[in-house]
């Protein structure tokens, strides 16, 4: 097993390495989900909600756990298994009242009074040195767009600290919220008054740097794409960034719709000329079936972790006997992620008991943008009540002689299996034709060569001259 640890690794050590720019924490949500500890000036202890690690979702843990609200968590994600969702949502004490959710990269917090002089927000960050043009992230916002969400992101240098704001919740009219020193709190940061707190100071050397404010007004159940644009006011370089994302507006306390929720997903620091702006992989189509993954080596037993991690594949049906067959992200563990497994023609056979096998060798595929080749042979079953089971040998061409073999064990379920091609819907005249290379690479501007041609359930090979 080290042996093959070590082949492996240096071959990924081998690969060109490139100037990369600073980027940030868990930017796919992917990483760390457990128990939200909900921070507060009585430092609580007490956990509630869930969040991922370097963000924290805004739940509230209340009043010695009276009026706790959860008001976010991991959902399924834009081409993976976890994206942020954060939604507003009604106090589990006074169900009139709603408690905004947002997600950032510094601490969440909020105090009140019975429901009345109500504040809170962010503080803090995460240490970051790089300068990007902006940044871009898959999104969904769905309930009342009367009001609107927003993904808030700055820069800064240095600290401020403003003296006595009331960081905790009272659910009694008796005492008043313990009070904190409150480091690099957002709206002081911003320059925005303050409704509670006392003196703000800031050190000799801080200096916002930038900032950007995107406001979604439109809601949709689908992913798109957003982007936060900096605007800079100094040459200086940055030491913190902190990104909010809020299904509501975030610097206005009122008018919060219970309800509204806002998803998010791929957040990417985007910067000049070293970094391109990626273009994002289209949703996937077809079936989705969730599962567990379990990557080994042969005769190594597994590299992921023991039981799997979870997964989703996608079967896309193209006509009777065809398929393509989606695997997004695979990961070898601890060596990292290698890209999607895409196959644009599968094999597919369905008998009179609504059993399905699926079949595919593709010689040459690429990964990590052809610095991985690799021949890969697929086989696979799903029955009639969507139970899916598949066998992926990804046997990846170290040189001439020799090969690691990869495999890859899919065992999931998704919603109900395949009937023939009674089931497919897609308008072959009106679909759009999509090429792909002969290794399952799509491309956009095909030109002298072989391709795979997709329109609709239609698939054909065509030489482009």
């Amino acid at each position: 097993m080290k042996k093959l640890y070590a082949i492996l690794g240096s071959a990924l050590l081998a690969l060109p390495v490139m100037a990369q720019e600073p980027q940030l924490p868990n930017a796919g949500f992917e990483e760390g989900w457990g128990p939200c500890t909900p921070w507060t000036s009585n430092n609580n202890t007490k956990t509630y909600g869930e969040t991922c690690t370097g963000w924290t979702i805004s739940h509230v843990i209340g009043a010695s756990g009276t009026g706790k609200t959860a008001v976010g968590g991991k959902v399924e994600g834009y081409n993976s298994t976890s994206a942020i969702q954060v939604t507003n949502s009604a106090n589990s004490v006074v169900k009139s009242v709603a408690v905004p959710g947002y997600a950032t990269l510094g601490t969440t917090w909020s105090t009140s009074v019975m429901n009345k002089d109500n504040d809170g927000g962010s503080f803090g960050g995460y240490a970051f040195n790089g300068r990007p043009l902006k940044i871009s992230f898959m999104y969904k916002f769905e309930g009342d767009n009367s009001q609107p969400a927003n993904a808030i992101a700055y820069l800064w240098k240095g600290t401020t600290s403003q003296a006595n704001v009331p960081a905790s919740i009272i659910a009694l009219p008796i005492g008043s919220p313990k009070t904190c020193t409150m480091v690099d709190r957002d709206r002081n940061i911003l320059g925005i008054t303050t409704a509670k707190g006392g003196a703000v100071t800031k050190s000799a050397d801080f200096e916002l740097i930038a900032k950007g404010t995107t406001v979604i007004t439109e809601t949709t159940s689908e992913w798109v794409k957003g982007e936060i644009v900096f605007e800079y006011y100094s040459e200086a370089t940055p030491e913190k960034i902190n990104i909010i994302f809020a299904a509501n507006d975030y610097f206005n306390s009122t008018g919060q719709i219970i309800g509204n929720k806002l998803t998010v997903d791929d957040v990417m620091c985007v910067y000049p000329e070293s970094t391109p702006e990626p273009d994002p992989a289209p949703v996937p189509d077809g079936k989705p079936y969730a599962g567990k993954l379990v990557v080994e080596m042969e005769g190594s037993g597994e590299i992921t972790e023991p039981g799997g991690t979870d997964g989703t594949v996608y079967i896309n049906q193209l006509s009777q006997t065809t398929c393509s067959f989606l695997l997004p992200n695979l990961s070898l563990g601890e060596l990292g992620t290698v890209g999607d497994i895409f196959l644009p023609e599968v094999n597919m056979a369905i008998d009179e008991n609504d059993f399905t096998t699926f079949s595919a060798d593709v010689k040459g595929f690429q990964l990590l943008d052809g610095a991985i080749i690799a021949d890969i042979v697929l086989n696979g079953t799903v029955d009639k009540e969507g139970n899916a089971s598949f066998v992926i040998i990804v046997g990846w061409i170290m040189d001439e002689t020799t090969t690691v073999p990869i495999n890859v064990t899919f065992n999931g379920k998704g919603d109900g299996g395949f009937s023939g091609v009674n089931d497919i819907t897609v308008d072959d005249a009106n679909a759009p034709a999509v090429y792909y290379n002969l290794q399952g690479v799509r491309v956009n501007n095909p030109q002298n060569g072989l391709y795979i041609h997709v329109q609709g359930k239609n698939v054909s090979k065509v030489a482009i001259r």
